[in-house]
């Protein structure tokens, strides 16, 4: 992978950095698009979980929204890595007072 070996080479580069209206860091566009293996790439090199976008959100808060759209698959891949990496993040609310524990409550138990 040549984004692994990149990040190996360059350790001391910004991986916290907001980018477009939405003010998202990488951490955030990777929840929101599912991509599960550049997420754990991206926490083991130092990506900030905690890092809030325009509305808040953190990272975790766009993974538990992709997994109430998407399912169990969602969720496994996205948001145990995350609340296993940083459990506080689950209490975090965002700008309308949502946290991820609120979002996830909502995902059916077959889902």
């Amino acid at each position: 992978m040549k984004l692994k070996s990149f990040l190996r080479k360059h350790k001391d580069l910004e991986l916290n950095f907001t980018h477009g209206k939405k003010h998202r860091s990488p951490l955030h566009i990777v929840c929101s698009h599912g991509d599960d293996a550049i997420l754990r790439l991206l926490l083991k090199h130092g990506a900030d979980p905690l890092q809030t976008d325009r509305n808040g959100d953190t990272p975790l808060h766009l993974a538990a929204k992709r997994a109430l759209k998407h399912g169990k698959r969602a969720y496994d891949d996205l948001v145990v890595p995350l609340r296993k990496n940083c459990p506080e993040a689950m209490d975090i609310s965002n700008k309308a007072g949502v946290t991820p524990h609120d979002l996830l409550q909502w995902m059916k138990p077959d889902q």
